[in-house]
């Protein structure tokens, strides 16, 4: 069993270990900063201890964090730990929003007279955000454009509106006379 100093270094023979950690730091930011309302992931981590002969070590997976749970979105600061010496991390996390929609299931009817009133029956749109998460919304919290069938008509547009975020898709229909 190894003998240590008050500042976590090996004491060999009664003296320092010479090559004691002297610094660590992140040399690989993790993959996801997108953290507003998702959990910590750290996938792609990379923290490297710097000891005091210069020789460096990857130390990712031997660190101690302060957080494990993430929350809010005002800049955060992680604090990681190795042999008593620190490295911090400053996100500022990204809303996560809707960035596109595209029609899951179609609306039940596809077949219009002009003058109909538009009819979202059956459709599911399927919305995915800019962190990868996907979410299906239904005619309820739809718009749709036009509202009434024209002669000319083609396609009906619907919007999923969330905060001040819209995004829109569409679906072909037929217009009989």
């Amino acid at each position: 069993m190894a003998i240590r100093d008050s500042r976590g270094r090996i004491i060999i023979g009664g003296a320092i270990d010479p090559n004691w950690v002297a610094s660590i730091a992140i040399t690989t930011e993790p993959t996801n900063t997108q953290y507003a309302g998702n959990p910590l992931d750290l996938t792609g981590l990379v923290i490297t201890a710097t000891k005091k002969d210069g020789t460096t070590e990857v130390v990712t997976n031997k660190v101690i964090c302060n957080r494990e749970k993430w929350g809010g979105s005002v800049p955060q600061t992680v604090t990681f730990g190795y042999k008593e010496k620190a490295c911090y991390w400053t996100v500022t996390p990204t809303a996560v929003v809707p960035e596109s929609a595209s029609v899951k299931t179609p609306a039940t009817k596809l077949v219009y007279a002009v003058g109909d009133d538009v009819d979202l029956t059956g459709l599911v749109v399927e919305v995915t955000y800019n962190d990868g998460s996907k979410k299906d919304v239904g005619a309820d919290d739809l718009t749709a454009v036009p509202e009434v069938i024209a002669e000319d008509t083609t396609e009906i547009d619907v919007t999923y509106t969330e905060g001040e975020v819209e995004v829109t898709t569409g679906y072909a229909i037929t217009v009989e006379e």
